[in-house]
Formats: structure tokens, C-alpha cells, sequence
């Protein structure tokens, strides 16, 4: 900061206290007015742990194109957020039992100046895009038949974090197949049979998704138009609606259904 700079500075410093005085206001005014003239560094984002579930069952839409358009809308958020914050990738398997985390890459810490900051932001996006579709590659060789979501969804929401915020995006058509429902074909199940099967398997009970922000990419006319389970627009949002009850059943902070792959630009609960 140049000298001159410095002085104007200390003068608006000055000045502030002097119309404020101490309170509260007068500190808040004191913090914004040091941060933009530079002599403060900007508050830190809040630390984030992103779950990544990729559904590859069949007909499913998981696949190496859209985990790579999910993780591009991911990573460019994620290198800005401060230590610990960890991009995770799970896969769904045909029981719970099977549901796999395959591995995770986290954000570094350390860098001081803003071109290093910078540097190691670029680095962070190329060696985690990299890193996580290789993960993927060999799960695409086994497709499932079923399709245990809510199960799934409870096992992740399980495993402990060290972040401020949290947000599962789960690669999927959301037609449950298991012993809880069967989205993929016949009439789908009333809002509180969908319940009462839930209840019934410890699967998203009240409580369970607290903290968490759920979004379903890629959802929405993905079936195979076999016979007799052709997509029809209610059917979509009656799937919809009977995820929606499930995850706010669970206390989930948010809840979002995409049509292709979210682009994270915010905090987890503003996320568009």
C-alpha cells in the first residue's frame, strides 16, 4: 500500500470511529471499510463438504458425461473455500451394503499472497476434475438393476464431516427399485405408504439429513420407454413430490431437483 494510500486509510478509519463511536455498528463500518481499502483480507468463505452420489444402475443417467458436467459446476466453488473443504465421490451399489465411497480430494491451505491463492486455485480444479473422474471410470462396467436411493442417501448422511456446510448431489433418475418402493413401473405408492416403508427400513428418519442440502441431477424422462413404463409428465412430478416429503420427513436444509448439472456459485443454501 502506498504512503498516500495509508494516510486516506487512517483518515476514513478516523472518521468512522469519531461519527459511530465503538458500538457494534461502529466496528462493522471499521472491518468493511479496512477490507476494501486492502488492509484486511476478506473474510473466509465457510469450509463445505460436497458428496457426490453417482447412480450407474441401469437407465440411470449416471454416467462419465454427466459426473464430469457435475463436477465442472462443482470444482470452480470449491477452490475458493478454505480448509478442510473436500469434494467426496460415492457409488450406489444394489444393496446399501454395496454403497461405496470411492475417494476424495480436499481443498489445501497455506497459501498467503492473492497470485498464490490464485495459483492454487487453478491447480485445485485441474488435479480434482482429473482425480475424481478417474475414480469412476471402472464403476461404470457393473450396472445394477436396483436402485436402493433412500438407503443410500441415509448411509452417506451418516458418515461424519468437519465442515460448516454440506451438500449431497446425487447423479440420478430417482426411480427407486428396492424392497422400500418401485418407482420404475405401476402405480407409484401414496405419500404415506412411501412413509411408512421408510419407517418401517430406518431409512430417512426424522433428523437424519439436518444440516444437509439435497440436489437430484439429471432427473426427469431417462427411462427406457419399455413397455408399460413410459414417462409421463405427471409421473415425473409425482416422483418429485414423493422425494420431497421423504427429505423434508428427514430435515434436509434444502432441497433442489435439476434436469442437468447444478452450477455452484454460493453458499450451499442459496445454490443455483
Amino acid at each position: 500500500m502506498t504512503r498516500r494510500r495509508l494516510w486516506r486509510a487512517l483518515a476514513l478509519l478516523l472518521l468512522s470511529l469519531s461519527v459511530l463511536g465503538c458500538d457494534g455498528r461502529g466496528s462493522r463500518v471499521v472491518a468493511q471499510t479496512t477490507r476494501a481499502l486492502g488492509i484486511t483480507p476478506p473474510a473466509e468463505r465457510p469450509t463445505n463438504t460436497t458428496q457426490i452420489l453417482l447412480d450407474a444402475s441401469l437407465q440411470s443417467p449416471g454416467s462419465s458425461e454427466t459426473l464430469a458436467q457435475v463436477v465442472d459446476g462443482i470444482v470452480p466453488d470449491m477452490a475458493t473455500r478454505p480448509a478442510p473443504s473436500c469434494i467426496e465421490l460415492w457409488v450406489m451399489g444394489a444393496t446399501v451394503g454395496d454403497a461405496e465411497r470411492l475417494g476424495e480430494t480436499c481443498v489445501g491451505s497455506g497459501a498467503r499472497s492473492k497470485k498464490d491463492r490464485r495459483d492454487a486455485e487453478r491447480r485445485f480444479q485441474i488435479t480434482a476434475r482429473a482425480y475424481l473422474l478417474g475414480l469412476a471410470k471402472p464403476v461404470f462396467d457393473r450396472r445394477p438393476r436396483r436402485s436402493p436411493i433412500a438407503e443410500t442417501l441415509t448411509r452417506i448422511a451418516m458418515e461424519p464431516t468437519e465442515s460448516i456446510e454440506r451438500l449431497l448431489i446425487a447423479i440420478t433418475d430417482g426411480r427407486e427399485e428396492s424392497a422400500i418402493a418401485r418407482f420404475e413401473c405401476g402405480p407409484l405408492p401414496s405419500i404415506e405408504a412411501f412413509h411408512a416403508a421408510l419407517r418401517a427400513a430406518r431409512a430417512l428418519a426424522p433428523g437424519s439429513l439436518r444440516g444437509m442440502h439435497i440436489r437430484f441431477a439429471f432427473v426427469g424422462f431417462t427411462d427406457a420407454k419399455r413397455v408399460g413404463c413410459n414417462t409421463t409428465l405427471r409421473r415425473e412430478l409425482e416422483t418429485q413430490e414423493l422425494w420431497r416429503s421423504a427429505l423434508l420427513r428427514a430435515s434436509a436444509s434444502s432441497i433442489h431437483f435439476d434436469s442437468a448439472a447444478p452450477r455452484i456459485t454460493s453458499t450451499a443454501g442459496v445454490r443455483k
